[in-house]
């Protein structure tokens, strides 16, 4: 046991000093012995080598110098004692949550649920094209979707996708329990898919011309066929004005041309042939070489993928040693166009 001498006022006193015991003033106190441990204003002893860099760790025996491995090895099960902690359902905007900042030498920061869901609508908003504002939840019956108020059906919520005026829609049950697609385009219904399969395109190309009356081909020359009359034209293609009398196509596609011409008298052993042109190239013809004096009748058919703008004449040429005659009504020469696809 050590022993030392304390003043207190003008008087010294015998101070005695424990074990575990250094001698010390306390700011605000007197001379006396301070005790070594880590209880509240004891001093605190080293308890082993502590190197330059380490973190202290306090203990019974004192201060305790630990790397940042070591440090993290203690702390490592109350980090995972964080799934212990409460839960929150429903996340307000001024919630946190803790990250680290990769910019900053990842550093511990925070951020809140209004800056997380900006980020990722942002980020959303670069990948999905947005649905625009849904009035009600029943399956999205109204709302915009791009340019213009629509409906979407959702199973039977709706049975019709539209346009913002409705004039062009899809339609999976017009009348009850029909099981029949229907597709309308600027008011007119343009696709019709039957229940059995069978498949309807109201505005697809068709049309057929023919001439009217009897039309005098000159020898030894090509002659285009006068197709002044029309049968049926589903999209205004045909035109039977004089000097075109020609098929038009208004989109772009593969279309089947079927024809026929009849010569009323031919004569035996003459040539007789019909061809179809491509904005003026043949396409293909067919030819006979008369073996009668009655009439020689010739029919071709062929498949032309036509693209916007072009145009199908029909022709004749015979060597026949005068002119000879076709007609004389849509039995005897016309031409059909059909768009396949």
């Amino acid at each position: 046991m050590a022993v030392t001498w304390k003043k207190v006022g003008f008087y010294s006193t015998l101070l005695t000093v424990e074990e575990q015991e250094i001698v010390g003033r306390l700011t605000g106190g007197d001379l006396d012995g301070i005790a070594i441990g880590i209880a509240d204003n004891n001093m605190v002893q080293v308890d082993g080598t502590i190197n330059n860099g380490e973190y202290l760790k306090a203990t019974a025996n004192g201060a305790e110098g630990k790397t940042f491995a070591e440090v993290a090895s203690d702390i490592s099960s109350s980090i995972t004692a964080l799934g212990a902690v409460g839960t929150k359902a429903t996340p307000v905007n001024a919630d946190k949550v803790l990250q680290r900042n990769s910019a900053a030498s990842d550093a511990l920061v925070t951020s809140t649920w209004t800056q997380i869901k900006a980020f990722l609508k942002t980020y959303w908003d670069t990948l999905y094209e947005a649905l625009g504002a849904v009035a009600t939840h029943a399956g999205l019956t109204t709302g915009v979707h791009g340019v213009g108020a629509g409906t979407i059906g959702i199973l039977n919520k709706d049975k019709t996708i539209q346009d913002a005026d409705t004039d062009t829609k899809i339609q999976v049950e017009k009348s009850a329990d029909e099981d029949i697609i229907r597709m309308d385009v600027v008011g007119i219904e343009a696709f019709l898919l039957h229940n059995d399969g069978i498949l309807t395109l109201a505005k697809q190309s068709d049309a057929r011309a023919y001439k009217d009356g009897t039309q005098s081909i000159a020898i030894d020359t090509n002659v285009l066929v006068e197709l002044d009359t029309i049968d049926f034209d589903q999209n205004s293609e045909f035109d039977t004005s004089a000097g075109n009398y020609c098929f038009t196509a208004k989109q772009a596609g593969i279309y089947l041309i079927s024809t026929c011409v009849t010569f009323i008298a031919a004569e035996i052993g003459e040539r007789y042939q019909v061809m179809v042109q491509l904005n003026g190239a043949t396409q293909g013809f067919n030819e006979i070489y008369a073996a009668g004096t009655y009439r020689a009748i010739l029919p071709f058919l062929t498949c032309i993928d036509m693209a916007i703008g072009d145009v199908i004449t029909l022709l004749v040429f015979h060597t026949s040693a005068v002119a000879k005659n076709i007609g004389t009504d849509n039995r005897y020469v016309w031409m059909a166009v059909t768009k396949l696809a």
